[in-house]
């Protein structure tokens, strides 16, 4: 399973004692939380070809940590076949 934070782009972090994994220690999964580039970092766009700032970064963090999740979980005794992304606000959008 893929944990994405939420706190609308702008703040937050996989490391919420909010969020431990307690409630799944129990079950036969692997959380991965990963982290992402957020605000101004993370999601500004410049409509410059010379800067090449496209924006979005944010939202590409997320997808290389899936390709990753995708790559290298069987390393953890996970099943690539089968990954859960889930989240809360930002992190589900």
């Amino acid at each position: 399973e893929l944990w994405i934070y939420g706190g609308g782009f702008i703040n937050g972090s996989n490391k919420s004692i909010v969020y431990g994994p307690e409630y799944l220690i129990t079950e036969d999964v692997v959380i991965v939380a990963m982290n992402y580039r957020l605000g101004f970092l993370g999601f500004l766009h410049l409509n410059d070809q010379w800067l090449d700032v496209p924006g979005n970064a944010g939202l590409k963090d997320q997808q290389l940590a899936l390709k990753w999740v995708q790559k290298n979980i069987k390393h953890f005794n996970g099943d690539p076949d089968n990954v859960t992304i889930f989240g809360e606000t930002a992190g589900i959008r």
